[in-house]
């Protein structure tokens, strides 16, 4: 991205530090930013966790505008067209919250969004939209320079990662994996010509991605295929579909989905405590503490199973355990890209994992 802007001679910020993003921004007014999917979650919570600390009408305005400027973008952008009252609505949340909103987080003057890294789930994309901030997402690997596919402002295909720029051929393999060929793929890996010979055969990049090419020609990437898992009733589940599902409560701070050779998948649930705290009285400690607790669990896990609801029967979540602290770089749980790295992960929680697997929700009530 620095690369184009040097080329079009705009000016552009490095936020220097995540925490600090919303001074930076109101520093910087940008009228265009280009963030991980992570980035969106955080800023979201954030707008829900204030609103409610703030208590009042305040704490029900905030999420209700949000859920209607939601409704109001997906019906314009998928349809049905919102009807008079939606659209009464909207107006009233554009007036009332979205103006004031983009003012206090410096995005007055935004364009748009620019999005990669991750799997960004549409309703963050329509809950933006509806606020009036647009998000265009690209796809692309450090191998192909790095860009395949990109959406536009102009020409947005939202839910895919948009088309493959025009010097770009892009198919689909018979196992649903992402091809790529053209000038934008690498010559090869520095000195390791097995690996190259791996990855590019018959000058098509395998990505390692699986993804389906839609009629507008726009494609969608569905997870990783190495990380695609199989559950012992020989059902394939894509864990970043299911993660995205579950970070749509703003009670969710981070979330991974494991269950490879089990019945059903799991999650690893890192709350967004401060919002907890608004629902469930929390005393003096530390998360460390509160994740034990049997009413955060049950909290946890209800958000957990009704966010799965809408998945399929095979993807839904059966087990949910509840961790203290979220996954982080300094910890070297995520990539500098805050990628989750799983086999890390799934190492260090490995015993309460198997344990988690022992807890039945049916026999609680929670499914």
């Amino acid at each position: 991205m620095i690369y184009i802007y040097l080329q079009r001679k705009y000016r552009y910020a490095i936020c220097h530090d995540p925490n600090a993003l919303l001074e930076d921004l109101q520093a910087v007014r940008p009228e265009a930013l280009t963030c991980v999917p992570r980035i969106f979650d955080k800023v979201l919570a954030g707008i829900i966790t204030k609103s409610a600390k703030a208590g009042g009408a305040q704490a029900k305005l905030v999420p209700w505008a949000l859920e209607t400027g939601r409704k109001y973008a997906h019906a314009k952008t998928f349809g049905p067209a919102p009807g008079v009252g939606l659209a009464l609505q909207y107006k009233i949340a554009e007036t009332v919250v979205f103006k004031k909103l983009r003012g206090l987080l410096g995005l007055d003057r935004l364009k748009y969004f620019s999005s990669g890294s991750a799997a960004l789930h549409i309703d963050v994309a329509m809950t933006y939209l509806g606020m009036g901030m647009p998000i265009v997402q690209g796809y692309g690997l450090t191998e192909t320079s790095p860009v395949i596919t990109v959406n536009r402002p102009e020409s947005n295909h939202y839910g895919t990662v948009g088309p493959p720029l025009d010097f770009v051929d892009v198919k689909i393999a018979d196992d649903g994996e992402v091809l790529t060929r053209g000038r934008h793929v690498m010559l090869g890996y520095y000195r390791d010509d097995a690996a190259t010979a791996a990855t590019i055969v018959d000058d098509w990049l395998h990505t390692g991605d699986i993804g389906e090419i839609g009629d507008d020609g726009a494609l969608r990437i569905t997870d990783r295929k190495k990380e695609v898992f199989k559950t012992d009733t020989g059902k394939f589940v894509a864990p970043a579909r299911v993660e995205a599902a579950i970070k749509r409560s703003s009670y969710v701070a981070q979330a991974m989905v494991v269950g490879d050779g089990r019945p059903h998948p799991a999650a690893l649930v890192a709350p967004n405590w401060d919002l907890l705290k608004t629902e469930i009285k929390l005393e003096q400690g530390a998360p460390e503490d509160w994740a034990g607790r049997d009413d955060v669990r049950a909290f946890i896990t209800a958000q957990v199973v009704h966010e799965t609801a809408d998945l399929g029967s095979y993807e839904q979540i059966r087990r949910v355990l509840v961790i203290p602290n979220e996954f982080s770089v300094e910890s070297g749980e995520l990539s500098p890209s805050f990628k989750i790295k799983r086999r890390v992960v799934e190492e260090r929680y490995r015993d309460r994992i198997a344990a988690a697997y022992g807890v039945d929700l049916h026999a609680q009530g929670y499914v």
